[in-house]
Formats: structure tokens, sequence, C-alpha cells
């Protein structure tokens, strides 16, 4: 199985030519800011923006839900009873999957 991306994982819309262009992009970038899906990756997409932007940023929280599922799956597994840590870790990824 091929490895993702490390997480975080940013958000990020702009113009795409600030200087020459009204055309907004959205993007997810990677920690260093480097782009992980372009805005090509959304160009000519269906849908209405406010829904693209919402897949965005469910798109670019997936490694801190994966990480914050896997903390859940441990503690669930290993004792009766959540955690602080791990409901603070879960409601974390969930508020940022949903762009809060």
């Amino acid at each position: 199985m091929n490895k993702h991306t490390p997480g975080p994982w940013k958000f990020y819309k702009g113009k795409l030519r600030p200087k020459f262009s009204q055309v907004m992009i959205i993007e997810i970038r990677d920690k260093t800011g480097k782009s992980i899906v372009k805005w090509t990756g959304f160009d000519g997409v269906n849908l209405p923006k406010k829904e693209i932007e919402a897949n965005a940023h469910l798109m670019a929280a997936a490694p801190e839900l994966l990480e914050a599922c896997q903390l859940a799956l441990i503690t669930i597994e290993s004792a009766p009873r959540t955690n602080m840590f791990t409901r603070t870790k879960l409601t974390i990824a969930i508020a940022k999957a949903k762009g809060e």
C-alpha cells in the first residue's frame, strides 16, 4: 500500500494570478505549501462552489481524521472509557473536516 503525503494538509483559496486574473482557485497544500490537489483538480467539476469548498476542507482534514480514528480505535480497544486526549483529537479533526 502506498503512503499518503504527510499531514497536516491545508485548505487554500485565492486568486490564480492576483495581479492579472480574478479567477479563484481552490487547492489542498501540504505542510510546506506544496499543492497536493491543484486547482485543475476541481476545474470543470459540475458542483456548486460551496460544495466544492466543503469537499476540499474534508480532503484537507484526511491525515488528521485518519490519525484521530486510529487513536479512537486504540482507546476503545484498550480502555472502557474514552480519554480526553482522544476526544479532543476527534473534535478538532471533525471541525477541520467541516471547514470550521
